[in-house]
């Protein structure tokens, strides 16, 4: 079974682009979490779009 991208829909490619730092794109994560613990932006994730993308991954 193919490996699926996280960030697109297709298969993952290897491409490295989910391990690239929110907060600087020269950086790769290191988990440090202060993309989180930013106050003057908040990361949402819309619920709505989440169920459908799993309901399709089911069907």
């Amino acid at each position: 079974m193919t490996k699926e991208c996280i960030l697109c829909n297709k298969a993952c490619t290897n491409c490295g682009e989910c391990s690239i730092c929110d907060l600087d794109g020269t950086k790769i994560c290191t988990n440090c979490g202060k993309c989180i613990d930013s106050t003057d932006e908040y990361r949402t994730v819309n619920i709505k779009e989440f169920i459908s993308i799993q309901e399709e991954k089911e069907a």
